[in-house]
């Protein structure tokens, strides 16, 4: 019997902005090139003086920032109208300070050491009540509650047992709303999930590319799996008669190749070569064959290669790459050669209109 469900996608953003609509930009200056920002006019509202774990490129409505005051370092989150916020308790991750989400800050807690979240206009909005937290999108965050620091060599992270690789050990893995309320208990949104694609219905569902996390309320939380999503995509739609039009129709309207001479530069989709087109075509055609050996990895743009104006809608306020809603598939083929072992990489960027081939190595041959 087929069953047929009512799907309900929740629209979790929030409308409130505090503040100015306006969006402030970063830039360097000063011989110390520390970063101050200016608006949309290029009038500086703010001179250079952040440096450190600052890691903020925009100024929507509140940033996490630090100065160096005559050696002794200050760290807080600032408002536009210059309030400081929470002094020295900015969250931290790898080596640098958090950025707003979804009119959302992470903070850490010094007194608790434990994590909560400040809202566009500086005050809490979910106390600090998590070991951690990843930062809101789409509404949702997973969090962990009640978890320990554990070094490598499974003793606990102390003050007096400090070790410099450690990891979350134990306690509760929860997902939570823009409320703080509970919708999936014993779930982590794993990196392959579009939360973006978020449904909700009343069973499971069969889909071949969707992950179901059963909620507290007793729905189902259905996300699609970009990573098997893209497989199916690849290997039954994309690679079917391929051909040079399809390629280009498929890729992102400039291409970044390597060269040893010019390093990574990029060309319009229809300067690709007949040659290059070719390699590409035959091998991604090959697919399908049982020989053939290849895997799929998740990134995120590179920031160092990406730098244009045109790449900017793929990076969020830190211009850290927005993984979670423009992820890179990045298929890799694999061939071992009498002249060694050789990957050749095919990177296809998830766009507002579908995976669009942006960049491709091809070490198995002269692609040039």
């Amino acid at each position: 019997m087929k069953l047929s469900f009512f799907l309900v996608t929740l629209i979790f953003f929030s409308s409130t902005v505090y503040g100015t609509d306006k969006v402030w930009t970063a830039y360097i200056g000063g011989a110390k090139e520390l970063t101050g920002f200016k608006d949309e006019t290029g009038a500086v509202k703010i001179t250079p003086r952040f440096m450190g774990l600052t890691t903020a490129t925009r100024f929507r409505n509140i940033i996490s920032v630090m100065e160096d005051r005559n050696g002794s370092y200050e760290s807080y989150h600032l408002l536009k109208d210059g309030r400081k916020v929470k002094p020295g308790e900015n969250y931290v991750s790898d080596m640098s300070f958090d950025c707003e989400s979804e009119n959302k800050i992470r903070f850490r807690s010094k007194e608790l050491d434990l994590v909560g979240f400040l809202g566009a206009n500086g005050k809490v909005v979910i106390s600090p009540v998590y070991s951690d937290a990843r930062p809101f999108k789409n509404g949702l965050s997973s969090v962990i509650k009640n978890a320990k620091r554990m070094c490598h060599n499974d003793t606990e992270f102390s003050e007096e047992n400090r070790c410099e690789h450690w990891r979350w050990d134990g306690g509760e893995s929860l997902v939570i709303n823009l409320d703080n309320e509970v919708l999936i208990e014993n779930a982590y949104l794993k990196r392959e999930l579009d939360l973006y694609s978020l449904t909700i219905s009343k069973a499971s569902s069969n889909a071949p590319d969707v992950d179901s996390l059963k909620g507290k309320n007793g729905k189902f939380y259905n996300f699609v799996n970009v990573k098997r999503n893209f497989e199916n995509w690849l290997k039954n739609k994309f690679v079917i008669n391929l051909d040079k039009s399809k390629l280009i129709n498929h890729s992102y309207k400039s291409l970044t190749l390597w060269n040893e001479s010019k390093g990574w530069y990029q060309v319009p989709r229809n300067a690709m070569t007949e040659k290059q087109a070719k390699m590409v075509i035959s091998e991604l055609a090959a697919l399908h064959s049982a020989g053939s050996e290849h895997f799929v990895t998740i990134n995120g743009l590179n920031k160092f290669i990406y730098t244009d104006k045109e790449f900017e809608r793929y990076f969020d306020d830190c211009s850290n790459a927005m993984t979670d809603k423009y992820p890179v598939l990045e298929l890799i083929v694999e061939h071992n050669l009498e002249d060694g072992y050789k990957q050749n990489h095919y990177s296809f960027l998830k766009t507002d209109s579908g995976y669009k081939l942006i960049s491709f190595t091809i070490r198995t041959k002269n692609a040039q």
